[in-house]
């Protein structure tokens, strides 16, 4: 014989969603306490900036298709860092290019624009791996 145990008193919750249930926050119960986060980039605007200052630099220094390749590469470590993807491939690929093309940025590349990208794509993975989180996590 099987007794079948009672739920102790005071209130019972149940809930139950059916499909996918994405971008939202559901909470049941008493005395719930949710939290939700959302972290910008605090780099972002400093890339922006050092970006910025780099092509100005490559527009001064370089012509025709020197620049379309300087730029190009600017441009892939902007969207880099931005999606939060590793940066130091295409940095290295970019510090390459100005010592062939323009020697005199090679400083101000390596210490100023990819520090400043690697931080900018640490903080875009981060959002992307705290927004994946269950909400308080």
């Amino acid at each position: 014989m099987t007794m079948a145990q009672e739920p102790p008193p005071g209130d019972h919750i149940n809930i139950s969603f059916s499909g996918a249930v994405t971008g939202s926050q559901i909470a049941a119960g008493r005395s719930v306490h949710q939290r939700q986060e959302h972290r910008t980039a605090p780099d972002t605007a400093a890339l922006e900036d050092a970006l910025a200052g780099l092509r100005r630099d490559i527009a001064a220094l370089t012509e025709g298709e020197d620049r379309t390749e300087g730029n190009a590469l600017v441009d892939e470590l902007q969207s880099q860092a931005a999606a939060g993807r590793p940066v130091h491939g295409v940095g290295a690929r970019l510090r390459q290019w100005i010592a062939d093309h323009a020697p005199g940025l090679l400083e101000s590349v390596t210490t100023v624009v990819v520090p400043v990208a690697v931080r900018a794509a640490a903080a875009a993975a981060d959002d992307a791996i705290t927004s994946m989180l269950p909400p308080g996590s």
